[in-house]
């Protein structure tokens, strides 16, 4: 025939074929057909890439094929790396092999790049196409930056940075690794264990909890300022954005972690009807030396948390039984500042976690507790630390009160934190030891889920509905229970999200001499089902 089909997308190639072929001779004013010296049109059919119109147009001509008329055959068509391997596939059968329109790819192609070449190739390494155009990558580097991350910015170097994918996201999550926050902060030889840890990177300050103990760091560990002198279990601890202060869960109580406190410390154990729960509140910005004292030095106040002192020493009726602490609450732990669930931004709360007792001979203790204060109101409330001195200065009822339904655990949740970059609650905690749960060591609140109202599974005494809320879906997955989480063997002792998916996590230790010692690591968010968090390494 005299006429050439060439379908495409675009009037990219007719142009650069108009640009460099000496036998053209018009084109019409639409561009649809350009017309040569010895008298052979060449048709231009074009249709859009977008929703896949192109290919289904080529498709249904390419179909047609063996039937049409020698002027309404596909010549030449276009494709995409996308879906090539959809037509150069030999037993597709639409494009013909380069060798038999005359064209020897080793010697008349013989400079093309190696991937243009596989990629216009059957899986016999036939090739029945061939590139037009070719668009290469380029990096384009701050020679600073990598000198910084990589500890060079020879162009060499940082090219072997990039040599192929893995290496390359390897590379890239040092590079997106926080620079002002090194892979490691230790702090070490306390009596007690770390309970929480929180971090100020604005002023490069860290924050650590070591039960009867406070202390302020600089990013690299060195002991600032310390409180040596806390009256009860200082815990989880979180740093409030908006007035610069630490809160953490403080807890003075009759139970076997009470008297094992005031055995070291050598003091009375408080009774059951003195036990009280407070919110701590650290002016850390006071803090300017080690050995200040929250009573004489004013740097700490507190605020009872009444609805966990309620429920502490309540005594419920199940299944005609007597059981002390309702909902198996032994306290409090974890703490964190969060916007109101269902919702991504907004007023930020202080979000407190119960403490649950392990105890498998309970049905009542399989959910975790969350309380919900706005704590802009709590300046009427806040009491300076008197040692001897329990008060019950608190709100009355927290905002909300959720459940989260994880299966029981042993202590609840020990330390909480909400990550803006993933839009979670998560909660660290000591491993259950029920059967029928699968006892994970990591559960995550999905705050983009609004709370629902249903009744509490295995909870006789509540005949009413209660506000719940709902665990990420990532994750492994326990049929049984329905639960979601993760295995992971550190954050019980303290979790600190840092943005962008990084964190601070608490890796605790003990010495021969049974001091105890903290080693604040950097993680990355990987959300792997098996190991949800990867150790940086730079």
């Amino acid at each position: 025939g005299k006429v050439i089909n060439i379908y495409s997308w675009n009037d990219e190639f007719r142009q650069r074929l108009e640009a460099v072929y000496p036998e053209v001779e018009s084109t019409s004013k639409d561009g649809t057909v350009t017309k040569l010296k010895d008298g052979t049109e060449i048709h231009w059919i074009l249709n859009p890439n977008q929703d896949g119109v192109y290919q289904q147009k080529l498709d249904e001509a390419l179909l047609n094929q063996a039937d049409a008329s020698a002027d309404d055959k596909v010549d030449i068509f276009h494709s995409e790396t996308d879906y090539v391997f959809k037509y150069t596939d030999k037993d597709a059968d639409v494009a013909m092999p380069l060798t038999d329109l005359g064209i020897d790819p080793d010697k008349d192609l013989a400079d093309q790049y190696d991937f243009t070449k596989t990629t216009a190739s059957d899986a016999d390494g036939v090739q029945r196409g061939s590139t037009w155009q070719c668009c290469p990558g380029v990096l384009v580097y701050r020679r600073d930056i990598a000198k910084d991350v990589f500890g060079t910015d020879d162009p060499k170097e940082v090219g072997e940075k990039m040599k192929d994918w893995d290496t390359a996201k390897e590379s890239a999550a040092q590079l997106m690794a926080p620079s002002d926050v090194p892979d490691s902060i230790y702090v070490g030889g306390k009596m007690f264990h770390v309970q929480g840890l929180a971090i100020d990177r604005e002023r490069g300050y860290m924050y650590f909890s070591f039960t009867s103990q406070f202390y302020k760091t600089d990013l690299q560990g060195n002991v600032l300022a310390s409180i040596d002198r806390v009256q009860g279990h200082l815990g989880a601890m979180t740093l409030n954005p908006e007035d610069g202060r630490v809160y953490a869960s403080l807890e003075c109580k009759d139970d076997e972690i009470g008297a094992n406190i005031s055995k070291k410390l050598k003091v009375d154990q408080i009774e059951r009807s003195s036990s009280v729960f407070y919110i701590a509140i650290i002016d850390v910005n006071k803090l300017d030396r080690i050995g200040m004292d929250p009573e004489k030095d004013g740097v700490m106040t507190t605020v009872c948390v009444r609805e966990a002192c309620e429920d502490y020493r309540a005594v419920v009726k199940q299944d005609g039984k007597e059981l002390e602490h309702r909902y198996g609450c032994s306290g409090i732990d974890g703490v964190t500042f969060a916007p109101a669930i269902g919702k991504k931004s907004g007023k930020k709360y202080l979000y407190v976690a119960y403490g649950i007792y392990g105890d498998n001979g309970r049905t009542d203790n399989d959910y975790q507790v969350l309380l919900r204060y706005d704590v802009r109101r709590w300046g009427r409330y806040e009491t300076p630390v008197t040692f001897g001195n329990i008060h019950e200065n608190g709100p009355k009822k927290p905002q909300e009160k959720y459940f989260v339904y994880t299966g029981n655990t042993r202590y609840g949740v020990q330390n909480m934190a909400y990550d803006p970059y993933t839009h979670r609650i998560y909660m660290a905690v000591y491993n259950g030891k029920k059967p029928q749960y699968p006892n994970y060591g990591l559960f995550a609140v999905d705050c983009s889920k609004k709370p629902f109202k249903a009744p509490l599974k295995g909870v006789g005494y509540e005949e009413e509905e209660q506000k719940q809320l709902t665990l990420a879906e990532d994750g492994l997955y326990d049929e049984a229970s329905g639960v979601h989480g993760w295995y992971f063997k550190w954050g019980s002792t303290g979790i600190c999200p840092l943005g962008d998916g990084w964190w601070l996590i608490s890796e605790n230790s003990k010495n021969k001499d049974k001091t105890n010692n903290c080693n604040a690591r950097l993680y990355r968010w990987s959300g792997v089902p098996e190991c949800p968090f990867e150790k940086s390494v730079r």
